[in-house]
């Protein structure tokens, strides 16, 4: 039970800050305060995020347990099929983002390109949900035998992603104003085709 306090308080403080150096009002804090140095905040900020989130992964997966949710029978077909799903989503979202931009290499090595206003991203995988990454996460961390440990880290990752969403959506809309507001009335967030939201071809239209 006291490794479950731990792993549940690791996952927490893990998620927290993750979420709290990306948020606008501290970025805009730190280009103020740090000018053209501020180009290397992404590319830092993925560092930290990767080298906190290596050490409480391992201690998760060093947590041995008794398996208490299991797909078998019809639905080990069905965990088979979700997987097969997020891959797809891993891979769409891979071609759709920009893989620079994300790691935040684009920053550093073209300064320029902070002061350049995003634009939506509606290509791709994006035509059927909004964030396919968030997306593949919750069929990874749910489309498995669990364990307490597993169930633990299902649940505070799950919540995460849907708080996570919720105020990256906020800034979207603050950013975009009705054209991402629009992207929303027709393209689920997590589960593609899902009533009632339009069709591909609606979608489309809006390109």
């Amino acid at each position: 039970m006291n490794e479950l306090i731990m792993l549940g308080l690791a996952w927490s403080i893990c998620c927290f800050f993750h979420s709290a150096l990306i948020t606008p009002t501290w970025t805009s804090f730190l280009q103020m305060k740090m000018g053209d140095s501020f180009r290397y905040y992404r590319l830092a900020f993925n560092l930290f995020s990767l080298i906190t989130f290596i050490p409480v992964f391992l201690y998760w997966k060093s947590l041995d347990g008794e398996t208490i949710l299991v797909w078998d029978g019809i639905f080990w077909y069905v965990r088979y099929g979700l997987l097969g799903m997020a891959a797809i989503f891993l891979v769409g979202g891979f071609i759709s983002y920009d893989g620079l931009d994300f790691l935040g290499m684009r920053q550093v090595f073209h300064p320029q390109s902070t002061d350049v206003k995003p634009a939506i991203v509606i290509r791709g995988i994006h035509r059927y949900v909004r964030h396919p990454w968030y997306a593949a996460v919750l069929i990874l961390v749910w489309a498995k035998d669990l364990t307490r440990a597993d169930l633990l880290t299902a649940v505070i990752l799950s919540a995460y992603i849907f708080i996570g969403t919720y105020l990256e959506e906020r800034k979207l809309i603050a950013l975009f104003g009705e054209s991402y507001r629009e992207y929303r009335r027709n393209v689920p967030a997590f589960i593609p085709f899902l009533p009632p939201f339009q069709s591909f071809n609606r979608v489309r239209s809006m390109l």
